[in-house]
């Protein structure tokens, strides 16, 4: 592979949108061309990779997923109350119409409140991850901008 096509396929990782170090703006301060600083960036990113331990392109293509399920469903809560709700009937000596749609009703309610809770800490995880995986590009591009401003560039 030549220098050309490996050059055409730096710029077109650092173009990409969610490429890696995406928010920052790189400038030649030393009359640069195009091609040296598609060059010293594809070097820079690949230095503060080793430095860091974190690559924002792997990154980039990993899909960020909560882990936990959603919980009860209201059906299955429903029937749950039902259930209850017959039982109580038979206790009470046959009054069903009451317990019935009653404890459908309240299992419906409480296969709500776990579903809620389910998904506050389905939020929770996400926003737990969403936040370390924000600090780890940070530190790359910290790294990446450290690289640059070495080589003449100025970085914002």
């Amino acid at each position: 592979m030549n220098k050309t096509v490996i050059l055409i396929f730096c710029g077109m990782a650092f173009s990409a949108g969610g490429a890696a170090h995406a928010d920052l703006h790189v400038y030649p301060t030393q009359g640069q061309s195009q091609a040296q600083q598609n060059r010293d960036e594809w070097e820079c990113h690949q230095w503060a990779t080793r430095q860091t331990g974190i690559d924002p392109i792997a990154m980039a293509e990993q899909e960020l997923k909560p882990t936990s399920g959603q919980g009860e469903s209201v059906a299955q809560g429903v029937r749950r109350g039902l259930f209850h709700g017959l039982i109580a009937g038979a206790i009470r000596g046959g009054d069903f119409a009451r317990t019935t749609p009653m404890g459908a009703g309240i299992g419906a309610l409480i296969a709500l409140r776990r579903h809620r809770k389910a998904m506050e800490k389905q939020h929770q995880e996400y926003m737990r991850a969403y936040n370390e995986r924000a600090g780890k590009l940070k530190m790359s591009d910290r790294a990446f901008s450290a690289c640059l401003k070495g080589r003449g560039y100025s970085v914002s």
